[in-house]
Order: C-alpha cells, then sequence, then structure tokens
C-alpha cells in the first residue's frame, strides 16, 4: 500500500537536496521553479517506484481464491 505523506515527504527532501547540489548554477528568483521541477520528478519515480512493488509483492504472495 501507498503511504502518499511519506511520498511526497521524500520527494520535497529528494528535490531540496538536488537544488543545493545546482544552485549556484541558477538565479536565486529561479530555485523554487527547480525545485518544484525536482519535487515533481522524484515523485513520480517513488510513486513508479511503489506500484511495481505493490505488483511484485502481489505476484509472490496470491491470494487464497
Amino acid at each position: 500500500m501507498i503511504n502518499h505523506r511519506l511520498l511526497n515527504e521524500s520527494a520535497f527532501l529528494m528535490a531540496k537536496a538536488m537544488l543545493a547540489i545546482i544552485q549556484n548554477c541558477l538565479r536565486p528568483e529561479e530555485h523554487g521553479d527547480a525545485v518544484e521541477a525536482f519535487y515533481e520528478v522524484c515523485r513520480d519515480g517513488l510513486l513508479n517506484y511503489e506500484v511495481k512493488r505493490d505488483r511484485m509483492e502481489q505476484r509472490l504472495r496470491p491470494s487464497v481464491n
């Protein structure tokens, strides 16, 4: 089961870490846009991972029907 609060929190922390790496290459007014773009990429990646993990778990432990 996907925990969306944890997923969003993790994506935001990753986005902030990514910004810290490249922030000297951007103007300060561009930082917000960069964090938003990084957040979306991280969130989508984590969501994709969770969906695949759930599917794999279901295949490994099929229901008892």
